[in-house]
């Protein structure tokens, strides 16, 4: 896709759909665009896995309060 057809793409999260006027801050990435609520949203999700992989390669193994941890 070329800079003028991005150009051409309406201004709207490409998740929710929310245009830049229903949202804080818009995003705008090669392909698409992200909202501040859809950040939000994704935030908790990304946390964990970044914590699961944490706490596998620093110990070996996950700890007791790593959600895959079994």
């Amino acid at each position: 896709m070329s800079d003028t057809e991005v150009a051409a793409v309406p201004e709207c999260c490409s998740f929710c759909k929310k245009t830049r006027k229903q949202v804080k801050v818009l995003i705008r990435g090669k392909h698409a665009f992200i909202c501040n609520l859809c950040v939000g949203l994704a935030q908790t999700p990304l946390a964990r896995v970044a914590h699961c992989v944490e706490c596998t390669v620093v110990n070996g193994k996950h700890d007791p309060e790593c959600p895959e941890a079994t």
